[in-house]
């Protein structure tokens, strides 16, 4: 099995957790799915419910390291793409691969299950950038020195509630082809946002 779970306890200390320090910081996230997607186009072939094999998932994690996606750290990039190595190979076989770059409803149902399976699982990681970035945007919540905290806790909030939320997304448009826009922009987002900001000034 492709190895990730033993980076994610150090990844939540505020002390490693690589921070970056760009202009990328509005709500869209453009790129991330590219990242995962563009391994699934070339032709595969399998037998019936093969799994995914360690040589493949370490292929996948290579392909989605190989471009910076522009709105993440390096750092993050690299757990992202550990993350939804680790998740391809746990959650899909071959066939669900192969299933994608088929132009029918079996596609797209495959490419759904992609985003629920390998996507989500994996937002937090980008959201925390995201999230960051914001707050070091916002002279208040900067001065306040809470930009770490509000990450953090976003995060948490994403790794938590990720798979629900897409799953409500793809309920309201079952043809999207990166839904981050829509959760991280939606109304629910930004109140948890605001809420957990407080949260911080208060020290909880």
């Amino acid at each position: 099995m492709f190895r990730f779970s033993h980076i994610r306890s150090s990844f939540f200390r505020p002390s490693v957790f690589p921070f970056p320090k760009n202009e990328h910081t509005n709500m869209r996230i453009t790129g991330l799915l590219a990242l995962i997607l563009l391994f699934f186009m070339p032709p595969l072939s399998a037998a019936a419910q093969t799994p995914v094999s360690d040589d493949t998932a370490a292929r996948f994690y290579e392909n989605c390291m190989k471009k910076p996606e522009g709105t993440m750290s390096a750092g993050t990039q690299d757990i992202f793409c550990q993350c939804t190595a680790y998740h391809t190979q746990k959650n899909l076989t071959m066939e669900d691969m192969q299933a994608m770059q088929d132009p029918s409803p079996a596609g797209r149902l495959a490419l759904n299950k992609v985003l629920l399976d390998v996507y989500a699982p994996c937002m937090e990681f980008p959201v925390r950038d995201l999230i960051y970035n914001k707050c070091m945007e916002n002279d208040f919540q900067r001065k306040e020195g809470i930009c770490s905290c509000l990450a953090d806790k976003m995060g948490r909030y994403t790794a938590d509630s990720a798979q629900a939320r897409l799953k409500d997304v793809l309920a309201q448009d079952p043809n999207i082809y990166d839904p981050m826009g829509p959760i991280v922009n939606s109304p629910d987002f930004a109140q948890r946002e605001k809420r957990l900001a407080l949260d911080c000034i208060q020290g909880k």
